[in-house]
């Protein structure tokens, strides 16, 4: 899927690295370090609805999530 591969190409991540990304299609609309100054601009902007808006980690510090069954 094309999020997944920008959020694993070293260039984009280190470009918006430690901000809150606005992806539409494969392109980045806006960026921010407060979810919520992104979040209202974002409303005023598309309205309400489906977006998708990461945290880019720094490298080495993306969270490590367990599935429930694997402990």
């Amino acid at each position: 899927h094309y999020r997944n591969r920008l959020l694993k190409d070293p260039s984009w991540k280190r470009e918006h690295e430690g901000k809150y990304v606005l992806v539409v299609g494969e392109t980045v609309v806006d960026r921010d370090e407060s979810f919520a100054a992104l979040s209202r601009r974002v409303r005023d902007k598309f309205g309400c609805g489906a977006l998708f808006m990461p945290f880019v980690y720094p490298e080495g510090e993306e969270p490590k999530l367990r599935s429930p069954g694997r402990a």
